[in-house]
């Protein structure tokens, strides 16, 4: 029975790279969703669709997000990164998950040339001295209904904001 709980890596879209479009979707498509969700949850999990909306919330969207090496070094070479990417992930051990998910996410990333360091903060301090604070992070959330999670997690100025999603209007 889905839980409506959400593993996520989560990129600060203010800090470069990830402030580049073309940066973050290559490194959504190195992740076989499936095989992440088997190799991390023993296969006890849904695809997410890059969402925290719960499948059983009337809002939920599914998205396809195949894996797809070439359109990611593309990408890649479009920002200015022919050679691959070097970036650093930050987890702690505070759930089950979130190493094994550092792990799996820098085994597929590697196969498109973007080579991860996985950052290992002291779970007692990761809340408060590391989410929200580095560019690339691990998250968790648990299940809200829709209006509630995008609200606190993706709205503009929200408290909980991770990626610092920023919508730019013009007037």
């Amino acid at each position: 029975m889905p839980t409506g709980s959400w593993h996520a890596l989560v990129m600060n879209t203010t800090v470069a790279p990830f402030s580049d479009i073309r940066v973050r979707t290559a490194m959504k498509r190195v992740v076989d969703r499936r095989k992440m969700i088997d190799l991390v949850l023993r296969g006890h999990g849904m695809v997410a669709h890059d969402h925290p909306v719960w499948s059983q919330d009337p809002f939920y969207l599914k998205l396809d997000r195949p894996q797809d090496f070439k359109h990611v070094r593309a990408l890649l070479t479009e920002a200015g990164y022919p050679e691959g990417l070097d970036v650093e992930l930050t987890v702690a051990d505070v759930n089950a998950y979130m190493i094994p998910m550092a792990v799996a996410y820098k085994d597929m990333a590697a196969k498109a040339g973007i080579r991860v360091t996985i950052k290992l903060a002291k779970a007692g301090a990761y809340w408060s001295e590391h989410w929200m604070k580095t560019p690339f992070f691990g998250t968790r959330w648990t299940e809200r209904p829709a209006d509630l999670i995008l609200n606190e997690g993706f709205r503009s100025g929200a408290k909980w904001n991770e990626a610092f999603w920023m919508e730019k209007r013009s007037n």
